[in-house]
């Protein structure tokens, strides 16, 4: 199954999420987030596996701008 992970940093650390889903994680590295992001879907995946789970199929991430009125 492939799933679409988000992934940011925070302070020290990386954040990923998986949205379809909302299982986090995170890591000291882009690497060691992205592999607790993975075992922690594989045991959400194992423990839900009645529920169906959705992919994204097509994601796309747009930067906008927004300001303050008043």
């Amino acid at each position: 199954m492939r799933l679409t992970v988000f992934l940011w940093r925070e302070g020290k650390h990386y954040v990923a999420y998986e949205p379809c889903t909302g299982v986090a994680s995170q890591g000291l590295s882009e690497e060691e987030a992205i592999r607790n992001i993975k075992e922690a879907l594989e045991l959400y995946l194992e423990e839900n596996r009645d529920e169906d789970v959705y992919p994204l199929e097509y994601v796309k991430v747009v930067t906008i701008e927004v300001g303050r009125h008043g």
